[in-house]
This record gives structure tokens, C-alpha cells and sequence, in this order.
């Protein structure tokens, strides 16, 4: 897809449902971000600091840097395109744009850095001390590619419920599976 001037390429394009936004609509939702995330003291440091506390999992300093870093920019972005990210960060931070988008990359592809390694940390974390759960479990099937899957959530008290899974140390490759 050819990028046009002021567009990115990920974003451009309605006939795949998604809005098309320009650089200066990007930076100015992340100036809005970055003053109400001031506001109620969210930083990078701050989410590292989160980070180290919620997911103790075995991650070198700079990986976890680099995931608190790809969060911030995922809260300064208005979508969720690696190079859209990269430049919310970049704002976030005062930054290169272009070294931001390579490190929220280099953090994608990073073999050693796998959500699964993050699950059990993250349902320890919720849960923290509760003796009783309400959970909601969502079996959504894909009909077109004889997909399904299942997901656990945590029913919280403010009308949200926060995403689990089942404890373990693998990717759950048996609700992966195509249907038989």
C-alpha cells in the first residue's frame, strides 16, 4: 500500500474499516494522552516500575525497559500499527520517531519475549489474595476457518472484566487447534 504524504500506510484506508488519520491527529491524541496520563502519574518509570512488581518473571533490565516503553506508546497511540506505536513513544519521551518504531520492533520480534511467559504472573497478580472469583468464559467460533477460542475473565466490581488464563507454562495449543 502506497503511503501518502502526512498518512501512514497501516492506517490508511477505509475499505478495511479502518479510520484514516494523519501525523498531526496522531500527535495531538498523544499530547491529549501524555497530559491526562501526567495527570494521574503515569509514566515510563512508572510502569516499569509496575512491571517489575506485577510480572516477576525472569526478563533482562532493558527487555522490561522496552515493554514499558512499547506500553507508554500504546497509550499515546491512536492505533495498534508498530510504526503508529513507535511514534506515540517518541512523543511520549521528546524522541526519534524512527529509533522509537525500531525498538517497539526489536520487542515484537524478540524470541525470548512471549506473552505466554507473562500470563502466570499476570492471573497472580489479579487475583492477589481473593478466596472467591466471578468469571466469565467466552468461546467465540470462527466459522470461515473452523477457528475457535476461549477466553477466562475476571468480573471486577467497576463493570469491567479484566482478561485470564489458565495457569501454565506453555501456549495453549490444544484451544488453538482447528476444530476436528
Amino acid at each position: 500500500m502506497r503511503q501518502s504524504a502526512g498518512v501512514d500506510a497501516c492506517t490508511e484506508g477505509k475499505a478495511k474499516g479502518n479510520l484514516t488519520t494523519t501525523r498531526s491527529e496522531e500527535r495531538s491524541h498523544s499530547m491529549r494522552a501524555r497530559r491526562q496520563l501526567e495527570r494521574v502519574g503515569l509514566s515510563a518509570s512508572s510502569i516499569e516500575r509496575f512491571l517489575h512488581a506485577a510480572v516477576k518473571v525472569d526478563l533482562h533490565v532493558k527487555t522490561v525497559l522496552s515493554l514499558s516503553l512499547a506500553t507508554l506508546g500504546v497509550l499515546h497511540s491512536v492505533s495498534l500499527c508498530i510504526h503508529v506505536i513507535g511514534r506515540g513513544m517518541a512523543w511520549a519521551r521528546d524522541g526519534s520517531p524512527k529509533h522509537a518504531t525500531k525498538q517497539v520492533d526489536r520487542l515484537l520480534s524478540n524470541n525470548n519475549v512471549s506473552p505466554w511467559l507473562l500470563f502466570d504472573a499476570w492471573v497472580r497478580f489479579v487475583v492477589g489474595p481473593r478466596e472467591e472469583l466471578l468469571v466469565a468464559l467466552d468461546w467465540t467460533e470462527f466459522d470461515v476457518d473452523d477457528h475457535a477460542t476461549l477466553a477466562l475473565y475476571l468480573i471486577t466490581r467497576h463493570g469491567r472484566a479484566t482478561p485470564l488464563r489458565a495457569p501454565n507454562n506453555s501456549p495453549p495449543t490444544s484451544l488453538e487447534r482447528p476444530l476436528a
